[in-house]
């Protein structure tokens, strides 16, 4: 055991900090005066993801997409979600989505925890019991997201359509 805990910067993604770097115009992380260099390894992740979500383009510069989702005050991946989401019609639910996804274990029944990789049927748990205490985080989350995008849905959610969705904020979790 150690003496001390590993560095935040050691353990974490770092996909926020890229995009926040690429905003203020540091397009090669490496060369940042980090106070403690994260690893090479988990820069070189974080600017996969950015680049496979178009927020970076390959000389690490911010796209269009990429101001966009520097905005909003989530992880790029979420902040996706909400912008497609609102393109298609979709919002409320992407937000809903979104808030499922941060807020991890909550407002998770014991009946559904068996299938936690299964966001639908914690969306559909999570629809059935959103004004039980413990699904008040998910609740609360999901309204705060709405109120930031000042939208609502416009057509009704399917499974092609979240099937969809979904695949625009997770390229890299794709068969290649």
């Amino acid at each position: 055991m150690s003496a001390f805990e590993t560095a935040e910067i050691q353990r974490v993604d770092l996909a926020e900090a890229l995009l926040l770097l690429a905003a203020i115009g540091v397009s090669h992380a490496e060369s940042f005066a980090w106070f403690e260099s994260p690893p090479s390894r988990s820069l070189q992740m974080a600017k996969t993801l950015l680049m496979s979500l178009g927020a970076l383009s390959e000389a690490g510069q911010l796209t269009e997409l990429g101001q966009k989702l520097q905005r909003l005050p989530l992880h790029p991946r979420l902040a996706k979600l909400l912008i497609v989401g609102k393109e298609r019609g979709v919002a409320r639910f992407a937000c809903e989505l979104a808030a499922i996804l941060s807020e991890g274990r909550a407002g998770r029944s014991e009946a559904h925890s068996q299938r936690e990789n299964d966001l639908m049927a914690r969306w559909e748990d999570w629809k059935r019991n959103e004004s039980r205490p413990a699904f008040k985080m998910v609740t609360r989350a999901a309204e705060q997201l709405q109120e930031m995008l000042k939208t609502e849905n416009l057509k009704p959610v399917t499974d092609e359509g979240v099937e969809n969705l979904l695949m625009e904020v997770y390229p890299d979790r794709l068969c290649r």
